[in-house]
């Protein structure tokens, strides 16, 4: 099911994303998969105007790629009339999963060096699927990928390494290390919107009863 995906928790920077999940149905009900996706990152225009207004350069990061193992339940489903001559099967999801996300800073001084690094990131889902055909199906819903992300240093260019005095000494600008080991950790909610489109393989098949 290849899918495309917006952030919707941010007012300062938004993140599209492109991927695609390989489910295996277990049963009806029960499944288990893999998910991958490409993030594309879009600075808003309240992020600048934070600047204008405040003097103050947001401290943001950037999501660029991200997999998960995900298992799901499908805890309803039914069918609806449309214009009463078709029939259309819709259930609903919940996911629940573990995996990977890189991230990484977006300096404040856009010639400073980046870092960043993988991110251990469970994710919650809930959506729901409508069946076209047989073998095609499309679903909407939500996603939330949780992780501790780490953002740039505050003072990383006012910086006063250990045994200087910052009442006569100038600051110096941290080195690439040294702001690593300084980035501030913080909870991060990425929650975002998504479409897909899913196909079914086989497309076909054919109940087989015991003798």
């Amino acid at each position: 099911a290849p899918f495309t995906a917006l952030s919707v928790n941010d007012v300062l920077i938004r993140h599209y994303s492109f991927g695609g999940d390989l489910t295996y149905y277990l049963t009806d009900v029960f499944s288990v998969g893999l998910q991958g996706q490409y993030f594309i990152k879009e600075r808003l225009e309240r992020e600048s105007l934070v600047g204008y207004q405040f003097n103050r350069v947001s401290t943001l990061n950037r999501f660029k790629y991200a997999g998960h193992l995900v298992f799901g339940y499908v805890p309803g489903y039914g069918k609806f009339g449309l214009f009463n001559k078709h029939i259309v099967h819709w259930d609903m999801t919940i996911n629940g999963g573990i995996g990977m996300i890189w991230t990484e800073i977006i300096p404040v001084v856009p010639s400073d060096p980046v870092f960043g690094g993988y991110r251990i990131c469970p994710m919650v889902a809930l959506s729901t699927r409508m069946f076209v055909t047989d073998w095609l199906s499309v679903s909407m819903g939500l996603r939330d990928y949780i992780f501790i992300d780490k953002f740039e240093p505050l003072n990383r260019h006012m910086y006063w390494p250990e045994g200087t005095d910052p009442s006569s000494d100038p600051p110096q600008k941290m080195d690439l290390e040294t702001a690593k080991r300084n980035a501030k950790s913080s909870l991060t909610n990425n929650i975002m919107v998504f479409v897909s489109v899913g196909f079914y393989l086989p497309p076909s098949f054919q109940y087989k009863y015991p003798r």
